[in-house]
């Protein structure tokens, strides 16, 4: 458990490196909420990071056009998916 724990870590920081890099920090820092977060609708996203619903909304879609993450379930009670890009 403790094992796949700290790949799961080191993925997700070579993951949310790549994001920094091809997008900004901006959108390196919803990557990071989605992935503490990931039952977190996009309007929650709005509220943890204080930009604006349209901001998330194509901060969203660059993450999954990229592959990074998918939405998984329905709207209310889904998850957020991390693809590795």
């Amino acid at each position: 458990m403790l094992l796949n724990a700290l790949v799961q870590e080191v993925d997700f920081g070579k993951i949310s490196e790549r994001i920094w890099n091809d997008f900004g920090n901006e959108l390196s820092k919803a990557f990071e909420v989605i992935n503490k977060h990931s039952e977190y609708t996009a309007e929650q996203i709005v509220g943890e990071l204080g930009k604006t619903p349209r901001t998330i909304e194509n901060y969203l879609a660059k993450l999954k056009k990229a592959g990074f993450i998918k939405r998984k379930g329905p709207k209310l009670g889904g998850f957020w998916d991390i693809l590795g890009g």
